[in-house]
């Protein structure tokens, strides 16, 4: 059984888009939907994975983290529905070696909103 793998993602409004910002790594993506700026972002870091594994590197490594200013929104963040999740169930149809690279993969997202009843709106 391959151990887990955390990625922290935080979502935000940025005028009309939603942004999905991963921490641990500076990768980022868009959507008009919440769950749009989501599966995005997990398409982006499956290809980056797959990629990476055919080069033999470790997955994600070349990425940094993100700048501070996202990690202490993170921080700051409210959970979102049910803490980690597998990074696969944020993607529907998922099959063969993409469905295999995501296996270990854990995310945990939180929702930044200035007001907090949208936050509980959003859950």
């Amino acid at each position: 059984m391959q151990k887990a793998i955390g990625i922290k993602v935080v979502l935000f409004q940025d005028g009309t888009l939603w942004v999905a910002q991963c921490v641990n790594h500076d990768l980022a993506s868009q959507g008009k939907t919440l769950e749009e700026a989501q599966r995005n972002l997990i398409r982006m870091i499956v290809g980056n994975v797959i990629l990476d594994l055919q080069k033999g590197i470790k997955p994600l490594s070349q990425y940094a983290s993100a700048p501070k200013a996202f990690q202490d929104i993170f921080n700051q963040s409210l959970m979102l529905g049910g803490g980690r999740v597998k990074a696969k169930s944020l993607l529907k149809g998922l099959r063969g070696h993409a469905s295999k690279v995501l296996d270990p993969w854990m995310i945990e997202r939180r929702i930044y909103t200035k007001d907090a009843k949208d936050a509980c709106a959003l859950h």
